[in-house]
């Protein structure tokens, strides 16, 4: 895959999708590869269509919205479906004023777009067409085929029942812990990247030693509580349980993301890993010594390993 920005041109006919794709579940995974179908079967290239930011945070200052994924993992997940390129833009003041057709010229002008894939409820431009044939007909104008991707369903939840992926209902799974249910959106575990750095090491008085996590603050933290994670360091996986709260037993302010790693005895300050989320297993509560936390993280790491 290429990775191309706003000053690089392609010369070669492309088949093009464009989305936000904050998460990369498999919805967008499902429009992406019918994309790519399209592209091949029509002897085009493919390309994707993404945004560095995200038009939300644009548009409404909203500096409390969080993302699935940040610029690197979407990237990298993108990459993972091996497009021919994708082209990565600043969702900016001169992009979010272009109308439907006029982002389409822009994308045949610079990019040799002849057909693009858009999502069931796709909408671009700033005048936002909704109704396909209007948008079908824009590109007609413009000698662009325009095809429509049917919606990726997926059964979930309590009771089964059929709902359609979205990164806004992921959202909400992921904070109200959730987390077996966002991961069958996405398709695999929800991650949280970090560098290690040095917390107050009260957790290796008694005997649960601790990574604490730098987390992008762009990136969306679930549920406050305790999760069954596995850890991704230097290429090898550890399984292990990881904390998100504000450690009420020992001082009750600052939130920090934790993770204890089992049967794992490195220094790995300064050091990045991934943590994956396989499954909420409690609440956070305070305790009323450090014994009585010690004996509750005793319980929860039988019962992760139990699982």
């Amino acid at each position: 895959m290429q990775l191309f920005s706003l000053n690089n041109k392609i010369s070669e006919p492309t088949c093009a999708t464009i989305g936000v794709f904050d998460g990369v579940h498999l919805g967008h995974r499902f429009l992406l590869e019918n994309m790519q179908k399209n592209a091949f079967s029509s002897g085009l290239k493919s390309l994707v269509v993404t945004f560095k930011n995200h038009p939300q945070i644009f548009f409404s200052n909203a500096r409390h919205f969080k993302l699935l994924t940040t610029e690197e993992e979407k990237i990298d997940l993108i990459s993972e479906l091996n497009p021919d390129f994708t082209l990565l833009l600043d969702f900016d003041k001169e992009i979010s004023a272009m109308k439907a057709a006029d982002f389409l010229i822009f994308l045949k002008n610079n990019y040799s777009l002849k057909k693009i894939i858009i999502g069931y409820n796709h909408s671009f431009g700033s005048d936002k067409i909704r109704d396909f044939e209007r948008y079908k007909e824009t590109g007609k104008n413009l000698d662009i085929e325009i095809e429509q991707c049917a919606p990726a369903p997926l059964s979930c939840g309590e009771g089964g029942g059929e709902r359609f992926i979205s990164s806004s209902v992921i959202r909400n799974l992921l904070l109200d812990g959730n987390i077996e249910s966002a991961n069958a959106m996405f398709g695999r575990h929800y991650s949280l990247s970090g560098v290690v750095v040095e917390g107050k090491k009260n957790g290796r008085k008694i005997g649960f030693p601790t990574a604490n996590l730098d987390i992008s603050p762009q990136k969306l933290i679930p549920k406050v509580g305790v999760y069954s994670v596995y850890v991704l360091h230097k290429n090898r996986h550890f399984n292990g349980m990881m904390y998100i709260g504000n450690r009420p037993t020992i001082d009750g302010k600052n939130q920090s993301v934790e993770v204890n790693i089992f049967d794992f005895n490195e220094n790995i300050y300064n050091q990045k890993i991934k943590v994956f989320l396989k499954k909420f297993i409690r609440e956070d509560k305070k305790f009323d010594s450090l014994n009585e936390l010690k004996k509750q993280l005793i319980k929860d790491k039988e019962r992760i390993k139990s699982s």
